[in-house]
């Protein structure tokens, strides 16, 4: 029973890449907002531009695990791929009537924060720390490789807080 809980989730689901795909359009949409606020602002501008690398392919390898159509995949990453512009443009629009240094740009830097923590530890994290498992009991575990996985997952957050004193 277990083997076959742990497979189900590492399979993915349609309904799972949706959601994925709402949730990431909803973070691209808000962090675009931010940098059409700041637009000369390169530092948030690169920062955006690595993470959406990061992040369109973590959404087309759930995708792909989901077994999606050709013609939905489609849609969604084009959906993905229009979310951070509509975004920017909204921030250009209201540059001039929202103070950068209040409480409404900090709201929105928590919110992309706290929307990249949840993608990233629960829909990417989790999973690909339990793809080291060869056996659902834990019988055969490879220490060495979940270890260093843990570790690129807590140097990538440390990193990210890192650079989130400069940007």
């Amino acid at each position: 029973h277990h083997s076959e809980h742990l497979e189900q989730h590492m399979k993915g689901s349609l309904i799972a890449g949706i959601m994925l795909l709402i949730t990431l359009d909803i973070h691209s949409v808000i962090a675009g907002i931010t940098a059409g606020m700041n637009i000369h602002d390169f530092g948030i501008l690169f920062a955006i531009a690595l993470h959406k690398t990061v992040a369109a392919f973590a959404l087309g390898s759930t995708l792909v695990n989901a077994s999606v159509t050709r013609f939905r995949y489609v849609i969604f990453c084009a959906t993905f791929c229009v979310s951070t512009p509509v975004g920017i443009m909204v921030g250009v629009g209201l540059e001039g009537d929202i103070d950068p240094e209040g409480a409404t740009l900090g709201v929105m830097y928590a919110v992309v924060g706290g929307t990249f923590m949840y993608i990233s530890i629960l829909e990417i994290g989790i999973k690909e720390l339990l793809v080291c498992r060869m056996e659902p009991h834990g019988h055969g575990v490879h220490r060495v490789s979940e270890l260093g996985k843990l570790g690129a997952l807590v140097f990538g957050f440390a990193l990210m807080a890192v650079l989130a004193i400069w940007i």
